[in-house]
């Protein structure tokens, strides 16, 4: 909120060190609190631009944790888009490509579409 109302266009130092921090905060943690979750859906912007500043495999266990949050508020699409991308560029046989086909299979057996999710 902060960001939003300092009207500049770059975020300020710590935003998205910030950013980084509160998703690994809330992730799994969202059904406990009412406020965390109103906390981490309203910070869902901050947790977006976290993700360009992130490299490796740091920025995709982050993209990970940022599409269950989407999966969790309801927005599937958005958040199996983000985790195709990220699959395409983890490396075969690591532990973070398969969190990231493992949360995917989790969003196609949601919508309802098995042969994807297997």
């Amino acid at each position: 909120e902060l960001h939003r109302r300092s009207g500049l266009d770059t975020p300020p130092p710590g935003y998205t060190t910030y950013g980084a921090w509160l998703a690994r905060r809330v992730y799994g943690q969202v059904g406990q609190s009412p406020a965390l979750a109103d906390l981490a859906h309203r910070s869902l912007p901050i947790l977006d631009v976290a993700t360009a500043t992130l490299d490796g495999e740091d920025r995709l266990w982050h993209i990970g944790r940022v599409a269950w949050l989407r999966q969790q508020f309801g927005e599937l699409t958005l958040a199996r888009a983000q985790l195709e991308l990220a699959v395409g560029s983890a490396t075969e046989g690591t532990a973070v490509r398969g969190a990231l086909l493992h949360a995917m299979a989790n969003i196609y057996t949601v919508q309802g579409d098995l042969p994807k999710a297997m």
